[in-house]
């Protein structure tokens, strides 16, 4: 099963946060294209809010996408219900 981290803190990812298995595969696998992917609340790069980030080569379920601010943004709910977004262009279709 491949790993997910959603609705951690960004805060000590790189080192000492340990990875969960989420059973969840809602949506089409993606994987991380860049050296981290940052987790929105909204999909914005201005009002967004940073809740997580994923580390380059993760993989994650994309739910659908949105066009914002001349952007594509990938949306998926978090283990919390809570509706997360990060943007297209660092991903890549597993």
């Amino acid at each position: 099963m491949a790993h997910f981290i959603y609705d951690f803190p960004l805060v000590g990812l790189a080192d000492n946060v340990e990875l969960e298995d989420v059973s969840s595969t809602k949506g089409t696998a993606y994987k991380v294209t860049a050296e981290f992917l940052n987790v929105r609340d909204y999909p914005s790069l201005s009002r967004g809010q940073i809740l997580s980030s994923f580390p380059k080569g993760k993989a994650l379920y994309i739910e659908n996408t949105v066009r914002h601010e001349h952007m594509d943004w990938g949306k998926f709910t978090g283990q919390t219900g809570k509706k997360c977004y990060v943007s297209m262009s660092n991903l890549e279709k597993e």
